[in-house]
């Protein structure tokens, strides 16, 4: 189990929702730590 990793980027709108976002470093860091244990458990026949 892994902790659920939510990102805001507060698009409100439709022309927001739609604009390219631009994720901080922190949370790219935490997708790549949950990237990263998936691939491990895959790799060990976990999941």
């Amino acid at each position: 189990m892994a902790e659920p990793t939510i990102v805001l980027t507060h698009a409100q709108t439709p022309e927001a929702i739609l604009a390219p976002k631009v994720i901080g470093p922190a949370d790219l860091g935490r997708a790549a730590e949950l990237g990263q244990a998936l691939a491990e458990g895959l790799s060990l026949g976990i999941w």
